[in-house]
């Protein structure tokens, strides 16, 4: 019961904000903004306390405990005594009493529908262990050394993954983890991050200009986009990118529309500083609309007021990210971590034809549909473009993989959102042709023009920064659901503005229709069997969906498993070849990260020149027992040590005196 303390915690901001509230300012807007301060408020206090926790080595149960009791001490200090929380549910219910008697079919149907997302998605996602082939390497694996060390200091490990990504999402997994005892709700850190993004883009669309059927549209549009949906069950990182990067643009919007406060600078300040903890690719949704805020607080308060307010807002995300970028700069002389995983990551070729070459590769990609006639005109003008610009369309400068594309909504790993992408390039083509005609006719379009248009270039201008900063990658997809959050609100201001209601109901029919599939029949995660799966969440054991992506491995791991507790091992030596899968073994020996000491032993300092003494954090670690995981790993570096069992490439090595238990 005990995890539930971070949601109310949430809980008990959220009141108190709208406690605070000006009784004045309209209620809709006032809760979905309230909501999105608690979280932006709530996930900072996360970060930093995971921090300190980490630098006392106090990740512990009790210390998580300590941490959330200490926040919801202060919250009921502050809406208790001060009356806060019983104003917050007065304006509450009287805000639901007005949407009830204001509300019309379109608003009941989105409320239905979900509701249906969020308990379907809800559902897969406690049935399902984290199997994601990057959860399985690195995702899942930081968060259980994390809890076995106490701390998030570095750690040894040829992963390095693990060590210098930025860590934002897996500190709030880290936090479930250890209140639940098991990642049983570590997904839901997606899960209330996908549905966090539809009240992110209702606030967005509302600042473009939506009323109330725009503000839906927008959400539908979010609500059904495949690659969102899969990864709402999920522990990658994508979606909660996506809503700090919609947070920091609906405040962007805001300081366009007026000054900000000091207190809105801060809150933005800690949305970007959470998305920059969160994941690498922020950036390049971030910079644009951060330079648009920058240049209109400059023309509303001037370069002075507005360098102090960029400044302070700076200072706030150095503060958020201080902890990991102070350890990579002490292991590798650079903030953003390994200079070598960044490079192979990083687009070499920042020329215009590389980026046009990444950008009409990253469009294409998500462009393909199940229809051979529709693809080919696409791939024909692909490769007609590089021809013309004399760029090799697979650049290794460029590229990470041979540039293919494939027709998927329902794999995580190398899902699209085609029908999506087809009518954002409608809305830019739409975009187009009303500034033109605004232009010359001012007023002809006035309702949907100004920040609009303007909104809708940034959006562009981010796909081609990520084509620029980044190589082309054939599971790009899921990197790009920044770009097609931010792209929802506009479906929203433009779609409500057809005069004929029956071509929006068509347009949203088709997003909803092709939000089944990945909600049905996730590969890895299906709750229907379809398309001759012969399993779902709902009748197949945790350990068979652990391995579902990689099911030679399940037999080997858990016989070898099997063996690690007949020994009654308690100290695991790891050595894994940088890409193998290491969180089954914590799933299998220590869900909870304090069964057993599993740990890894260090590549530069092996067994044959330490004994059995090597350094785990700032613990001596012995191992009774190695499994192996790498090809070219040599056993004579394990003296006094024999082969237990060895199923394909793992292999599973017992301290001599052990032996007989095995036998």
């Amino acid at each position: 019961m005990l995890v539930i303390l971070p949601a109310v915690a949430f809980l008990g901001v959220f009141l108190l904000l709208i406690g605070y509230r000006d009784p004045d300012q309209p209620g809709v807007l006032r809760g979905r903004e309230a909501f999105l301060e608690s979280l932006v408020l709530g996930y900072a206090y996360l970060a930093l306390s995971t921090e300190l926790l980490g630098w006392l080595h106090a990740i512990t149960f009790w210390g998580i405990v300590g941490c959330w009791a200490l926040a919801l001490g202060i919250l009921a200090g502050l809406g208790i005594r001060g009356g806060l929380f019983s104003s917050a549910v007065q304006k509450v219910r009287a805000a639901w009493q007005r949407r009830l008697k204001d509300s019309a079919g379109l608003e009941w149907g989105g409320v239905f529908l979900v509701g249906v997302f969020a308990a379907l998605l809800a559902v897969i996602a406690f049935l399902s262990p984290p199997n994601t082939n990057d959860s399985l390497t690195y995702h899942m694996s930081r968060v259980m050394n994390w809890i076995q060390n106490q701390s998030v200091a570095h750690y040894p490990t040829v992963e390095l993954r693990q060590l210098w990504n930025p860590p934002g999402v897996e500190y709030a997994i880290l936090h479930l983890v250890i209140l639940a005892g098991s990642d049983r709700f570590a997904p839901f850190v997606q899960w209330a991050s996908f549905f966090s993004c539809l009240a992110a883009v209702s606030l967005i669309a509302e600042r473009l200009g939506a009323g109330r059927e725009g503000r839906w549209l927008a959400v539908f549009f979010c609500l059904t986009l495949p690659m969102a949906i899969i990864q709402a069950t999920s522990t990658q990182n994508d979606l909660t990118t996506a809503l700090w990067a919609l947070a920091c643009i609906y405040w962007v919007l805001v300081g366009v529309q007026r000054p900000l406060t000091r207190y809105e600078w801060i809150v933005f300040g800690l949305a970007a500083g959470l998305g920059a903890l969160a994941k690498g690719t922020f950036y390049a949704y971030a910079i644009p609309f951060f330079t648009w805020l920058f240049i209109s607080s400059v023309r509303k308060v001037g370069l002075k007021q507005a360098a102090a307010a960029a400044l302070g807002s700076g200072l706030i995300v150095c503060l958020l990210n201080a902890g990991i970028w102070s350890r990579n700069i002490s292991a590798y002389g650079s903030p953003l971590g390994d200079p070598g995983s960044v490079g192979y990551l990083a687009n070499q070729e920042l020329t215009p034809t590389g980026v046009v070459s990444n950008l009409t590769r990253n469009a294409g990609m998500e462009m393909v549909t199940p229809f051979e006639a529709l693809n080919r005109p696409v791939l024909d003008t692909i490769g007609w473009i590089h021809t013309q610009m004399g760029q090799d369309l697979n650049d290794p400068r460029t590229s990470l993989r041979d540039f293919s594309v494939h027709f998927t909504i329902t794999s995580e790993d190398y899902g699209i959102n085609p029908l999506h992408m087809w009518m954002i390039l409608g809305l830019w083509l739409a975009s187009a042709v009303i500034w033109a005609v605004w232009r010359f006719r001012k007023g002809a379009f006035e309702s949907i023009c100004g920040e609009a248009l303007l909104y809708s270039g940034l959006v562009f201008v981010t796909l081609l920064l990520f084509s620029g900063l980044y190589k082309w990658q054939p599971w790009g997809g899921r990197l790009l659901l920044p770009f097609f959050g931010a792209a929802a609100p506009l479906f929203g201001v433009f779609v409500s503005k057809i005069p004929y209601r029956g071509i929006r109901a068509i347009l949203i029919g088709a997003l909803v229709l092709t939000s089944l599939a990945p909600l049905l029949a996730n590969t890895a995660r299906p709750l229907v069997k379809v398309n001759g799966r012969y399993f779902s969440v709902l009748d197949s054991s945790r350990q068979d969906l652990l391995f579902i992506n990689s099911p030679e491995l399940k037999t080997g791991y858990t016989e070898l498993a099997r063996w690690v507790r007949v020994t009654r091992c308690d100290r695991l030596g790891l050595v894994i070849a940088s890409g193998e899968n290491e969180y089954p073994l914590w799933a299998l020996l220590a869900p909870s990260g304090t069964e057993r000491r599993i740990a890894h032993l260090d590549p530069f300092h092996p067994l044959a020149e330490e004994g059995t003494r090597l350094g785990v954090g700032t613990k001596e670690f012995h191992p009774c027992a190695v499994f192996v995981n790498d090809p070219d790993f040599d056993p004579q570096t394990l003296p006094g040590f024999a082969l237990a069992e060895s199923r394909l490439d793992l292999k599973l090595f017992v301290l001599r005196e052990l032996m007989p238990l095995i036998r």
